[in-house]
Parts: C-alpha cells; sequence; structure tokens
C-alpha cells in the first residue's frame, strides 16, 4: 500500500503534526536501526485509522485527538518491531523503553495529547498480549491499566482495530512469513501439526491464525469486522498454499473463529481481561508429562512409559466412556469456561493442542490438556468378555467436555490418543446413552460404572498384581491414573486433585 495522507489527516498539517512526522522519524531512526520498515508500517496504520474514524463518523474529531492518532501509529511500530507481543516494554539489545518514555521523550507538537498517546502504546498490542510466547510465560497480558473515559477507550480500540487490520495486508503478511522463516520458525510443529495455536513462536501456521484471530477480536466496526473476516479467509487460503508446498497435510480450526466471533466487539469497559493464556506447553513437554503419570496408589509405576502417544481428532460417537455420571456443577463450569474462551480468544475448549495455564481475573489459574484416551481391544473393554474383534478409543479423562461435544452435531475435538498401555482402564466400556447428569457424584454402592474388579480376589488373579499391589480397600481403584499433573482433579472419592493443579474437566 502508497502512504498518502487522507483529508482528516491533511488537517492535522495545520496543527503541527507535519512537523511532528519529522521529529517522530529522527527520533525511531535514533531508536531502531528497522525505523523505515517501523515508520511504513505505522503510515499503512494512519490511511487505515482514517478508514475506521470514516465510518464511525469520527473523522472530524478534534485536531488534538487526531494528531495523537497519528503520532501513535508512527510510533507504535517501535514497540512492535522489539517486542511485539508486549504491552509494557520492548526488549533486545540490551535496551528497553516503556510507552511513557517514548512520549516523554519523543519532540511533539503540544497540539498532540501526550496522555492518549501513551494510552495507544500502552494498549496496541493488548489482544495479541492474551497469548504468550512459546514456553515462555505471560508478563504482560494481567497488566492492570489506570482509568480511562469511555472516549478515550473508544479512541483506543478504534486504533487497535486499524493496526489489527493492517497486519492482514499482504506487504505485512509476506513481510512476517520472510522473518519467521529466517528465525527458523517451523511451518508447522511435529506433534500439534497445523492445530489451533494457543501461544505465539510455535509455528508459522500458528503465527498467521493468532494474527487473524488479533484482528476479529479487535473489530469494533461493522465494516472493520468483515475486513477481518475477509482477512482470515485470505490467511487460510495463504496456510492450505504453504501446506501444499511443503507436502503437508492441512487442517483448519475445529472451532471456527469467524463462527465463535461472529461481529464487532463493544468498547472494553473492564480494566483487566477476563482471560488470557498465561503459558503454553508444546508437544514436547505434553508427552513428558505424560509419560510421568503413575498409578493412583503406585507412583513407581508408570502405565505410559513406553506407550505410543499421538494427538487425534475425533466426534463423540468415536469415544467410549467409562463412567456413567456428568456433574452439573462441571458441565456448567465447562460452559462457562468455553464462552468465556470465545469471548476472549476465539477459542473453544474442544481445540487444545497442549498443555495450557489459563490466567483469569476472578479466579485461580487453570492448568488444562486436551482429553485423554486410551486404544484397548474390545475384548478387554467388554465386561461380558464376548469374542470381539477390533479396537475401543477408552475416555479416560475429560468426560465432562466429551458430553458437552456430543450436544453440538458435528463437534469435533482434539484427544490425547495412548496405545500399548499394559495396564486396563478400572472399568469396562459403557455407553453415552448410560450416563446421567447428577448435582453430586453418586454413592460408591450405586451405579457408577462397570468396574473391572468387582471383587478383591479378581484382581489378585491378574498377572501385574505383584508388581502393583492393592488391599481389599483399594483394588477397585489401584489402576486409576494420577493425572493431577496435566490438571485431571482426579478421583473425587479418593481426593488425587493435585493442590498444584486448578484443573477443569
Amino acid at each position: 500500500m502508497v502512504y498518502t495522507k487522507s483529508s482528516s489527516l491533511n488537517a492535522m498539517g495545520e496543527a503541527g503534526i507535519g512537523s511532528d512526522e519529522q521529529a517522530i522519524a529522527q527520533y525511531v531512526l535514533r531508536r531502531d536501526g528497522n525505523a523505515r520498515a517501523c515508520l511504513d508500517h505505522g503510515r499503512r496504520v494512519c490511511d487505515s485509522l482514517d478508514c475506521v474514524l470514516g465510518h464511525t463518523g469520527l473523522s472530524g474529531a478534534s485536531a488534538e485527538r487526531l494528531a495523537a492518532l497519528h503520532a501513535g501509529a508512527l510510533l507504535h511500530g517501535l514497540l512492535e518491531d522489539r517486542g511485539r507481543l508486549s504491552l509494557s516494554s520492548a526488549e533486545s539489545g540490551g535496551w528497553s523503553i516503556t510507552p511513557a518514555q517514548i512520549v516523554n521523550e519523543v519532540p511533539l507538537a503540544d497540539v498532540a495529547d501526550r496522555q492518549l498517546v501513551t494510552a495507544l502504546l500502552e494498549d496496541v498490542n493488548s489482544t495479541a498480549g492474551l497469548f504468550p510466547r512459546n514456553g515462555r510465560p505471560n508478563e504482560c497480558a494481567a497488566a492492570e491499566r489506570g482509568e480511562r473515559s469511555h472516549a478515550s477507550q473508544h479512541l483506543v480500540d478504534l486504533f487497535t482495530e486499524a493496526d489489527s487490520l493492517v497486519h492482514l495486508e499482504q506487504p505485512e503478511v509476506e513481510q512476517a512469513v520472510a522473518s519467521w522463516r529466517r528465525s527458523g520458525l517451523p511451518l508447522a510443529t511435529p506433534g500439534i501439526g497445523c492445530a489451533t495455536p494457543w501461544a505465539w513462536e510455535v509455528s508459522i501456521i500458528g503465527n498467521l491464525r493468532l494474527t487473524g484471530r488479533r484482528a476479529l477480536l479487535d473489530a469494533r466496526t461493522t465494516e472493520g469486522w468483515a475486513q477481518a473476516k475477509r482477512g482470515y479467509v485470505r490467511l487460510e487460503r495463504l496456510i492450505r498454499a504453504l501446506c501444499d508446498e511443503e507436502g503437508l497435510r492441512y487442517e483448519r480450526d475445529l472451532c471456527d473463529p469467524i463462527r465463535l466471533v461472529d461481529g464487532p466487539q463493544p468498547t472494553r469497559s473492564e480494566r483487566r481481561p477476563a482471560l488470557w493464556v498465561q503459558r503454553f506447553y508444546g508437544w514436547e513437554e505434553l508427552q513428558k508429562r505424560l509419560r510421568e503419570v503413575p498409578l493412583l496408589y503406585s507412583h513407581d509405576v508408570f502405565p505410559y512409559r513406553a506407550a505410543e502417544v499421538r494427538l487425534a481428532v475425533v466426534l463423540r460417537r468415536d469415544i467410549t466412556p467409562i463412567s456413567h455420571y456428568a456433574l452439573r456443577e462441571r458441565l456448567g463450569a465447562m460452559e462457562r469456561l468455553n464462552a468465556t474462551l470465545t469471548k476472549s480468544l476465539g477459542m473453544c475448549i474442544w481445540d487444545l493442542p497442549g498443555l495450557a495455564i489459563l490466567g483469569q481475573a476472578e479466579a485461580d489459574e487453570m492448568l488444562i490438556c486436551p482429553p485423554v484416551t486410551e486404544i484397548h481391544t474390545r475384548r478387554e473393554m467388554d465386561r461380558l468378555h464376548t469374542a470381539r474383534r477390533g479396537n475401543e478409543r477408552v475416555l479416560i479423562d475429560g468426560l465432562h467436555r466429551a458430553y458437552l461435544a456430543g450436544q453440538r452435531p458435528g463437534q469435533r475435538m482434539r484427544v490425547i490418543e495412548i496405545s500399548g498401555v499394559p495396564y486396563p482402564p478400572i472399568a469396562f466400556a459403557s455407553s453415552w446413552n448410560a450416563v446421567v447428569e447428577y448435582d453430586s457424584p453418586p454413592a460408591r454402592t450405586e451405579d457408577r460404572r462397570w468396574y473391572r474388579y468387582a471383587e478383591y480376589s479378581d484382581y489378585m488373579k491378574e498377572p501385574f498384581s505383584r508388581q502393583i499391589p492393592a488391599t481389599p480397600k483399594d483394588f477397585t481403584y489401584v489402576l486409576y491414573r494420577d493425572l493431577s499433573g496435566l490438571g485431571s482433579p482426579g478421583s473425587r472419592l479418593h481426593a488425587t486433585h493435585d493442590a498444584r493443579s486448578k484443573g477443569s474437566r
């Protein structure tokens, strides 16, 4: 895009913005060796801003506010280039700078509202900051901001929309992809593939999809949202083309963000986001933790240590439950979590490709991973021991998410699939028709599941019973997998929930 000052921006020249642009350019050049790219991006944002303001009827705003928007557009490239995801500082090469320092240092004309410029620089990456960089803690998403008037916050939001839309433009996308490739970032991630991203710097595809999500979430105008939607569709076409070039299997998001973020968002009123990704662990860490999962009573026995672990995409009908009850309180909690994920991140609970720690403004952190399934033979899972061929995908953890997925026709979900497990589950296969909703866990004397071992003597007949000792009191749950290290609340009868994990399944 070639930068041409529009009518509203031309009006700023009389108020001193022309000299501001020159002063800003000189300041950026002193601060950053990549000044030309920063300013070129800023000028694109200026054009985008003019369009956004025109959609809202604010193109005739005061010269002071228009000057602040223009200055913010030209300056924010400093923060994006050095620390694109940071809300408070940008660091590289041994120096750091905050938005307030930038505004204090740059020689702006008196006409610009410096407080508004600072607010623009603080918040322009707020949506991007909801997602951390891969493997790093999120240090910026939960930062509190000072109180602002509705009018000022509205301008901040429109500025953010304009910047997000520029990131969808072809020159910006091409530059970003080239930069990511030079840095060695893979197109897709081993183990995760083209799955929905939950952090920056996981893969090129992940970064592109987060860029698209950011534009959808930042849209405040009807035209801006429509433009973000078109941009997201273009990104998906590019992703498909990149996959074809490298011979990779293309896979769309399981939860379409265009459907989840189905229109422009209102001006933000809360001082902090409701939800953000505090940390994301990819495939390697997820596998590592799975292989360290012990049995409930035998913490020196690891059922997944030598098993084959992968991610799979399935429908609920492809999974066999072993529990006969779901708790209404947990179903409600998962519904609320999904609604917040949708509103805050454009994500859903059925498309998690790794292990995530979610930060919440009004609650404790939550550790969550995909539902866990195991592959066992149908004969092994049949309580009547009927001779049956084939395998069964057994749901070990994540029942409430799977249960809810079945209430949405066609809803696929990403699960962990483990095969080659040497120990069977604690119960035989059941069916989704047998799952009943309860307000509280049913008593042990009620129909909780078809337990594998009805009597202590049944367990003692197993060849591995010598390796995994049990008593007449605990033999029923002796093969229970302790998944608390992955966020599972564990057995509600046996209090396996680890205090380190604030899980929700």
